[in-house]
């Protein structure tokens, strides 16, 4: 079951992503998923399976305000406004076991790399334990800033549905000006993710 679970999470085709009214100003995240038409996504792992379902696309939530919430990574920084104060954030929603959250981690790495002596946080919201990260990431780095049982974050505060992984890049002003969930599981992924957010980012750093 537990398998079965995790491949749902991780493989999702939406078969309509784009928003079907784009967002003229920011408003609050809560507001955003309001007026969010949905779409409707297959998920598929298990065999034969042609369910369709309501789907809200993630980008739906570019423009909106970073929903508030807080927390204090695995090195004991606290999560909070000050975090976020005047700072590009780029926030992952992973789980260990989800082969696309693993696939682009090299890529992410680089990206801390990049943008090492700017005023950029990179979080990681894991589903999983600290123990379980922390023997994780002996053989798998991951370099970003790490919350442990995300899950009350994930759900209640950013009442994700979307799958895994999601990444989200706020600016200065904790306006999300990209969202994006799903990735590929092979090689291709650490190109393909530094493709994606590096314009974002670079964009994000010239606003005030």
């Amino acid at each position: 079951m537990k398998t079965n679970i995790n491949s749902i999470l991780c493989f999702i085709i939406v078969v309509q992503i784009s928003c079907k009214s784009e967002l003229t100003s920011v408003i609050s995240y809560e507001e955003a998923l309001k007026v969010c038409t949905p779409d409707t996504m297959k998920m598929f792992g298990l065999e034969n399976d042609t369910t369709f379902i309501p789907y809200l696309p993630v980008n739906c939530i570019v423009g909106a305000q970073l929903p508030a919430f807080s927390g204090m990574t695995m090195d004991s920084v606290s999560i909070d406004s000050i975090y976020l104060e005047n700072k590009v954030t780029v926030i992952n929603f992973w789980f260990i076991g989800c082969q696309p959250c693993e696939a682009e981690m090299p890529g992410l790495n680089m990206l801390v790399l990049k943008y090492k002596d700017q005023p950029v946080n990179f979080l990681a919201i894991s589903r999983n334990s600290p123990t379980h990260i922390e023997d994780f990431l002996i053989t798998n780095p991951f370099n970003f800033d790490h919350i442990a049982y995300g899950e009350p974050i994930i759900v209640g505060n950013f009442k994700a549905s979307w799958g895994y992984p999601l990444n989200i890049v706020a600016d200065r002003n904790n306006k999300i000006v990209y969202a994006n969930s799903g990735g590929k599981t092979d090689s291709t992924a650490v190109e393909e993710i530094q493709r994606q957010l590096i314009p974002v980012i670079d964009e994000a750093l010239k606003g005030n």
